[in-house]
């Protein structure tokens, strides 16, 4: 093999390597997956409890309301 032919294939070896080590590991990828499911979970629950929260103001607001009449 010729200095030239050499040469090249060393620089695609090079940039092989590089684009091998910039890759996604599949347990980074699998890691991620599990960051994404609980990410869910917690919007999940975050939506259940802003659906508690507002039923529970349409509660005080209900009570308000009786108080005023009431008042009156």
């Amino acid at each position: 093999m010729d200095d030239k032919a050499a040469k090249k294939l060393a620089e695609i070896l090079g940039r092989v390597y590089e684009e091998v080590a910039q890759a996604v590991t599949k347990k980074e990828f699998n890691e991620l997956k599990e960051i994404v499911r609980d990410l869910a979970h917690a919007q999940e629950r975050t939506e259940s409890r802003i659906e508690e929260l507002a039923h529970a103001q349409e509660r005080t607001e209900s009570r308000i309301e009786e108080l005023a009449h009431a008042q009156e």
